[in-house]
């Protein structure tokens, strides 16, 4: 379970993990604008689970999970906004 802890209209979406797996979860989306309209960057605070998902959801695991999420986010926006 996660809530938005920051807002900003036309600027900032931060939502944190409340409940969940990780020790630690901020996700920040940061929009801004450009010439071509408008960029977002996401940076992604966390800190990996402990215990049996420890062994699991290592670092490496969890960037490379991250690294694959966001390209495939990445080609649907652009998909989603050529229409």
């Amino acid at each position: 379970m996660s809530i938005i802890t920051a807002f900003e209209p036309n600027a900032l979406i931060v939502d944190e993990q409340k409940e969940g797996p990780f020790k630690k979860w901020v996700h920040s989306h940061r929009l801004e604008a450009i010439p071509e309209g408008t960029r977002m960057l996401e940076r992604v605070e966390y800190e990996a689970p402990g215990g049996l998902l420890g062994l699991v959801f290592t670092t490496d695991a969890i960037e490379g999970e991250l690294q694959e999420l966001f390209a495939y986010r990445t080609e649907k926006f652009r998909e989603l906004l050529k229409s």
